[in-house]
């Protein structure tokens, strides 16, 4: 079997934005494209890092890395190795290029 890292990614909550003097309207997130984003980025840091591992990202209801395949010594380590990447890719989100208008 393939080691694996599945990455769950919890979309961000839709953006509301003034419409007038009180009245507001909610902008959404492109979901599919905002994964697609997560995983074009992590890949390369991931199989660098862990060569010999596959990626997936899939959306989630909570937040979470998991290991399929094999179990890592130090999974902890990992996870927030994990996660400290997807924060280095998650900085160069353009926000406005996956919001629905």
């Amino acid at each position: 079997m393939n080691k694996r890292i599945v990455v769950k990614f919890v979309p961000p909550a839709p953006v509301k934005v003034p419409n007038g003097k009180s009245t507001t309207r909610t902008r959404t997130w492109q979901v599919d494209r905002l994964i697609e984003f997560l995983r074009s980025g992590l890949e390369p840091l991931v199989t660098e890092a862990y060569p010999g591992t596959e990626l997936e990202v899939i959306e989630g209801r909570a937040a979470d890395v998991r290991f399929d395949g094999w179990k890592p010594e130090k999974p902890a380590v990992l996870r927030e190795q994990i996660g400290e990447m997807i924060g280095t890719v998650m900085e160069d989100l353009e926000a406005e290029e996956y919001l629905n208008a």
